[in-house]
């Protein structure tokens, strides 16, 4: 488990030595590539069979439990109905592609996958957003009142596609800045801080035995947590400096890069939470009439149905002026972190001093059980 921390987090070269197991990787690819499947094979029915919701539900479920059933009375493998369904939505987008349905194929083979990935890479990019709190009550005083006015509305509504060109150049410049100051961060200092605050922490222990559980598997037996956890705690009785030099020696170039990443995803995450944010204010507080006088603009309404019930969401300057004070919202975030003491300090703790306590702990634990003749004998036993 401590191998697959380590090499999911970017740490590979500390344990280049270890035999690869692809297990954990490849089920999330196949849990992936099958939730794709389900939802290309809906879109199909809504597009092409004008299926409702419930109906198409109700198909997958009862495909779902044919295959179970055959399962358990005939012992038919479930590998069979998995490849049935495979095979079913790889003929749909054959017939798709001989009729020259190139914009069917393209919602139901391709933005699936789309939608599957993004969806993983903005829920992590919001998790990463809950580490600076501190910053939802300044994007509320920096939107809230510009938002209850009519210039603001008018703007987003008379600039159109330039609210991208705004958000480059006033996001980009703050984020290179500080994108510059984390590829120049000086690792030891980072990790003779963090290895100050380990010290035979119990509670930091519980925190990466819940990370490595993550990756429990098969192959690691039935370990009793309580046994891990002491072999865990054993490992910083007594940190030494040769352990900890070996950590860091292995994490100097991956840990920058890894910090690189989490920032980029933090300002995504940080995007995705202020826009949604505004959009609902923005909704909640103005009525769509004001709204068009506002903007000169009319608003169009945008409605889904969710298991049968119908939500009407507005779009158009909504969505302007959402995209517009969002933009506005994470400049205010990224010169807050440049600037401001209490704020630099909550996005350091989640870039750089969080993550290396995480790592030493992980890595200090693998340097000491490396011993055995594999990673998954050390923990097991």
């Amino acid at each position: 488990m401590l191998v697959q921390w380590l090499r999911a987090n970017g740490y590979r070269k500390l344990c280049k030595g270890e035999v690869r197991n692809y297990e954990k990787k490849s089920k999330a690819i196949s849990v992936n590539i099958v939730l794709s499947i389900l939802l290309g094979l809906t879109i199909f029915t809504f597009y092409r069979l004008d299926w409702s919701l419930w109906a198409s539900a109700g198909v997958i479920l009862g495909a779902f439990g044919v295959i179970v059933i055959l399962h358990i009375t005939l012992k038919v493998p479930a590998k069979l109905g998995t490849y049935a369904i495979l095979y079913l939505w790889l003929a749909l987008g054959g017939w798709q592609l001989w009729i020259g349905d190139s914009k069917g194929l393209l919602l139901s083979h391709a933005l699936p996958f789309l939608v599957i990935i993004g969806t993983g890479i903005s829920f992590r990019s919001l998790r990463l957003s809950f580490h600076v709190p501190l910053f939802v009550p300044v994007a509320l005083i920096v939107v809230l009142l510009p938002l209850l006015t009519e210039d603001p509305w008018r703007l987003a509504a008379t600039a159109g596609a330039r609210l991208a060109w705004l958000a480059g150049v006033s996001i980009l410049p703050l984020a290179v800045l500080l994108v510059i100051r984390l590829a120049r961060l000086q690792v030891v200092p980072v990790f003779q801080f963090a290895a100050e605050k380990i010290d035979n922490n119990a509670n930091r222990v519980e925190e990466l035995f819940r990370q490595l559980k993550k990756y429990q598997s098969d192959t690691h037996g039935k370990s009793q947590p309580e046994e891990l956890k002491a072999r865990l705690s054993e490992c910083y009785a007594s940190l030494s400096s040769e352990d900890a030099g070996r950590a860091v020696m292995a994490a100097d170039r991956a840990f920058r890069w890894r910090a690189v990443r989490r920032f980029v995803s933090l300002i995504v995450g940080v995007l995705l939470a202020v826009w949604a944010l505004i959009y609902i204010l923005a909704w909640a507080a103005v009525p769509e009439p004001l709204a068009a006088e506002w903007s000169k603009e009319a608003v169009s309404m945008a409605t889904l149905d969710l298991l049968g019930f119908q939500l009407a969401l507005p779009v158009g300057p909504y969505v302007l002026v959402a995209t517009m004070l969002a933009t506005v919202a994470c400049v205010g975030f990224l010169g807050f972190a440049l600037t401001d003491d209490q704020y630099s300090t909550a996005l350091w703790d989640a870039l750089v001093n969080g993550p290396a306590e995480a790592y030493l702990l992980a890595a200090v634990a693998y340097i000491r059980l490396s011993g055995a003749t594999s990673i998954d004998e050390s923990v097991d036993s």
